[in-house]
């Protein structure tokens, strides 16, 4: 279709909005050479990541919306200003047999992001907690702010009650108020 010119239709913020990349809420191995894009993983609660969407770790996706991709190219060419509509995704299954058209509604890197923190510190939890053998209650303080304060203030009453001791994880806190 043709569409007037993002400038045109809305406001800067709006526009800039429409302008950023969209993310599939998939992850693809870099190793993989071609051809499409190897999935390396889905993101749990992500776009792709839905009853009616079934994309598996090992599938390739060979298009989005009609365009071939393959690990060489540059993909913001064929995701920005996508993220206000779904995107039509053409994959093949791990094991070569099937290729199904798939219909996904992308959301915002950001929101990919908070996404990966929440199964990161779900993983970290974990870790602590096996070879601790739950003896260890685990916590990420993620920025020196006030919000961040009152997490870290809740954390520590959830990761605390019933054990031994705490880590606490300040990797990528960028600093701030103590």
């Amino acid at each position: 279709g043709c569409y007037p010119r993002a400038d045109e239709r809305w406001s800067d913020a709006e526009a800039a909005r429409l302008r950023q990349t969209a993310h599939l809420g998939l992850r693809f191995d870099a190793d993989h050479r071609g051809p499409g894009l190897l999935v390396r993983d889905v993101i749990t609660d992500g776009p792709a990541d839905k009853a009616d969407v079934s994309i598996e770790p090992g599938d390739i996706v060979l298009r989005i919306d009609g365009h071939e991709v393959d690990p060489a190219m540059d993909l913001t060419e064929v995701l920005n200003e996508r993220r206000d509509r779904d995107i039509e995704l053409l994959v093949q299954s791990s094991d070569g047999d099937e290729e199904e058209t798939l219909t996904v509604r992308p959301i915002s890197y950001g929101a990919a992001r908070s996404l990966l923190y929440g199964q990161w510190l779900e993983h970290n939890r974990q870790m602590v907690s096996q070879l601790s053998e739950a003896k260890l209650g685990y916590l990420h303080i993620r920025a020196m702010n006030q919000s961040s304060f009152y997490e870290f203030e809740r954390q520590l009453y959830n990761a605390g009650e019933g054990k031994e001791g705490l880590v606490s994880d300040v990797r990528d806190n960028g600093g701030g108020s103590t």
